[in-house]
């Protein structure tokens, strides 16, 4: 497969990320789904094929290997289980390692490709940095350098909607790059839209022209009709099986690219 490239602000000299507002991290998101498979159709996307694809990648000019592991439990720091892991140890200098919980996920595809996109956006955001700090000391110090484990580990509960707060209630900005990535990865803003539209258009849903929103631009979204609640459970089972995720999890994306009302 292709190497994935990929170029976004960072800090000097440390490279790691500067910060993002959610529509750059949805922009970037958008960008690697391209490289990867090459179109925009929603596809649900299978695990297999995506760690496929999923191999080779140079990010602000740092290349490195993913490595997936989906046969194994995973834990925390704290031996607390967790659905997935982002991690870097620098024994392979230049690879960074994507585990899965398979006791977890197991049986829950929906669960499985969020988990991934999730920790996948760890990767990109949060190992580059990590990768060039270790690539370094190999080669001032060989095998013998001591390089800090940095791990990222997803969420304990089966819930791809993660929280972005620490449990003391501060911004967790690398959760919230990776969730963030994780909606623009699986659910692009417009191509959410334009299958959006169409579904509307076949129910009658109304449109409006009066709302700013970050899909198509100069394209209508769902005006507040109080339209109900079975025609629009519809339309979010509709879009997840069409883009391989939940209903929660598309409603959850409609409202942040302001495609339906808040209160909806």
């Amino acid at each position: 497969m292709p190497v994935v490239t990929l170029s976004y602000p960072c800090r000097l000299p440390s490279l790691e990320p500067c910060a993002m507002k959610a529509p750059v991290i949805w922009g970037i998101a958008k960008n690697v789904r391209a490289q990867l498979y090459g179109d925009y159709r929603p596809t649900p996307m299978v695990m297999d094929e995506l760690e496929r694809r999923c191999s080779d990648f140079l990010v602000n000019g740092i290349a490195f290997k993913v490595a997936w592991d989906r046969s194994v439990p995973v834990h925390n720091d704290a031996g607390k289980p967790v659905l997935g892991l982002c991690d870097y140890d620098g024994e392979v200098p230049n690879e960074v390692m994507l585990c899965l919980n398979r006791d977890l996920i197991a049986g829950s595809p929906h669960v499985e490709i969020a988990t991934a996109a999730h920790e996948l956006g760890h990767a990109l955001f949060d190992m580059p940095a990590a990768v060039r700090k270790g690539m370094q000391q190999r080669f001032r110090f060989g095998d013998d350098s001591s390089i800090k484990r940095i791990a990222h580990p997803a969420i304990t509960e089966r819930n791809p909607i993660n929280s972005n707060r620490t449990p003391s209630g501060e911004m967790n900005w690398e959760e919230y790059r990776a969730n963030e990535f994780m909606g623009g990865f699986l659910a692009p803003a417009t191509m959410l839209h334009k299958r959006l539209m169409i579904l509307a258009f076949q129910l009658s849903l109304p449109m409006t022209e009066q709302r700013q929103h970050f899909g198509i631009a100069g394209h209508p979204v769902l005006a507040d009709c109080r339209q109900s609640l079975p025609d629009l459970d519809h339309v979010y089972e509709q879009l997840g099986m069409e883009f391989g995720v939940s209903s929660q999890f598309i409603r959850v994306r409609l409202l942040k690219y302001r495609l339906i009302p808040e209160d909806l």
